[in-house]
């Protein structure tokens, strides 16, 4: 069964000169209001450009867009701003959020594809064809920041993360007033905090390459500048509490490989350390921060289909339930004092 996740990013809007402070609206006022017969932009409310914008957002994908780099695709099907109860995209412009499913995937390889009870119906799936599968986006763009907000669904075998970020960073892009958005992972306090709480360490690994004479003696001259990627795992057979890693890690570079002339300690190593949660394994940097990967895995957050499809109100449902979490870490405004 494929695994779903969903991954948070922080939006940020680049302008070409700071003598302005940028926005959403003055990026909106600039590439989609109405002029006057002078020329001059009109001044518009809020709603009314978040509505414009949501038009061309929409437009952009009624066709596939396809990012020639990832040699993926994606597009909207049955998405309609007059219909909103059946459409598949859903804008909801009291609170500036665009929510709802896009389907896309790989293209580009000539593969065929047959059916288990029968290996012979074979068919072939040509160069311009797109493996679809549906994923969901949570976009928050408040109109007076320059800060946004993406929550983006994915499995851990197959997303369009990289493509539609790609997108969105180019959408959020306006000549000679705004560059490239920045889109950045971000991680929520409270899941931190839920992760930090409930994890236990499994495993420490340790990497390295090096010359193979750094590690062997009476090595063959012809093989003197050989090169090996060592890897050293420690796996526990029971579970080990976080706040003991650092009674371990001291301990753990003690440790060497190679001869006895040539044993390299695994302190010059790159080191991890494995936590686990839910039987879900997050890497971290031995003396890093141990910053928690911004990745939600939603097995056991909400309902999934037997194939790790997500019940997809209960995924619109969980988005907007962690969205005043997170404008209380990056909105000013919102923070709790």
């Amino acid at each position: 069964m494929a695994t779903p996740k969903l991954e948070v990013f922080q939006i940020e809007l680049r302008r070409t000169t700071h003598r302005e402070s940028g926005s959403f609206y003055e990026l909106f006022l600039n590439k989609c209001a109405p002029k006057d017969e002078n020329g001059e932009i009109i001044p518009q409310t809020n709603q009314f450009l978040f509505k414009i914008f949501t038009e061309e957002f929409l437009r952009k994908m009624v066709d596939f867009v396809q990012d020639q780099r990832e040699k993926k695709a994606f597009t909207v099907y049955d998405a309609s701003l007059e219909d909103q109860l059946n459409s598949t995209i859903h804008f909801h412009s009291q609170q500036f959020i665009i929510e709802g499913t896009i389907e896309g995937g790989p293209y580009g390889k000539n593969k065929n594809v047959s059916d288990l009870s029968d290996k012979n119906q074979k068919s072939p799936v040509g160069m311009t064809n797109v493996i679809l599968d549906k994923f969901y986006f949570f976009l928050y763009i408040p109109m007076d920041s320059s800060i946004g907000i993406l929550m983006l669904h994915s499995y851990t075998d197959d997303s369009i993360t990289t493509s539609f970020k790609n997108f969105l960073s180019k959408t959020f892009q306006f000549p000679k007033r705004y560059y490239k958005a920045i889109i950045q992972s971000y991680c929520p306090d409270v899941i931190k905090e839920e992760f930090r709480r409930g994890s236990v360490v499994k495993k420490f690994s340790f990497t390295k390459k090096t010359v193979i004479t750094n590690i062997l003696r009476n090595v063959p001259v012809q093989d003197h500048d050989v090169s090996f990627k060592i890897k050293i795992e420690l796996t526990s057979d029971r579970d080990i509490s976080r706040e003991r890693i650092n009674e371990y890690i001291p301990l753990l570079k003690t440790l060497g490989f190679g001869d006895e002339e040539n044993l390299e300690q695994l302190e010059t190593y790159d080191g991890k350390v494995y936590l686990s949660k839910n039987n879900k394994e997050t890497p971290f940097v031995i003396d890093g921060d141990f910053d928690i990967s911004p990745c939600i895995y939603l097995e056991g957050r909400i309902g999934l289909e037997t194939d790790g499809t997500p019940f997809w109100s209960e995924l619109k449902n969980y988005c907007f339930e962690l969205l005043p979490a997170i404008k209380q870490e990056i909105y000013p405004q919102y923070a709790v004092r």
